[in-house]
């Protein structure tokens, strides 16, 4: 099969897409280098399996509604290039903002796409995180219902977030544990294990 791109990114995309994302140059080398490492067929894009396979994913709690949505936002761009694929996972960037990141988890966790998440969504969330939730873990998340509506709206969902810390943790990845470190030229003391 014919390679539709380069094994590397030249210095003036590198430069184009450090202006126009988040990403350092070192962690846009090392997300380049993963995007081609995922895409096995060689074809310029990843399919919903291939985007499976991103560590970072297989982590964390919500891994299954991410993946979902991904697939879902994969119909709607088919095919996941390498600029969408940095669109994307800057969502999880630590410099990213954090009112962004609070959308898209409201997004994901809107199961019924109807801007509320109400008691059987809160259910369905903790159930598709593996947890089995009690009727006081439901209680303390409704708890931020503002006005006693029976459900939290972006602006409930917004103070709970915020006053969650691990919350945004869980949707910030370390890119720089991706990013190879710089390489520095061996000096003697290396060469002969002399410390």
């Amino acid at each position: 099969m014919v390679n539709l791109y380069e094994e590397k990114l030249s210095n003036k995309e590198l430069e184009f897409l450090v202006n126009d994302t988040v990403f350092s140059k070192e962690e846009i080398s090392a997300l380049f280098e993963r995007f081609v490492y995922l895409d096995r067929k060689e074809c310029g894009f990843l399919s919903f399996t291939d985007f499976e396979m991103i560590p970072e994913f297989n982590c964390n709690p919500f891994r299954h509604l991410l993946l979902q949505n991904t697939e879902d936002s994969e119909n709607d761009f088919e095919k996941m290039n390498f600029g969408y694929f940095l669109d994307f996972l800057s969502i999880f960037h630590k410099d990213s903002s954090r009112v962004k990141r609070i959308h898209y988890l409201f997004k994901i966790f809107d199961l019924d796409k109807n801007h509320r998440l109400d008691k059987n969504v809160l259910i369905k969330i903790f159930e598709k995180m593996g947890i089995e939730p009690t009727e006081s873990e439901i209680d303390d998340v409704l708890s931020y219902d503002s006005g006693h509506k029976g459900y939290l709206d972006i602006v409930d969902f917004t103070k709970f977030y915020n006053e969650d810390e691990n919350l945004d943790n869980l949707m910030i990845f370390d890119f720089t544990k991706i990013a190879p470190e710089p390489e520095k030229p061996a000096t003697f003391w290396d060469i002969f294990g002399f410390y």
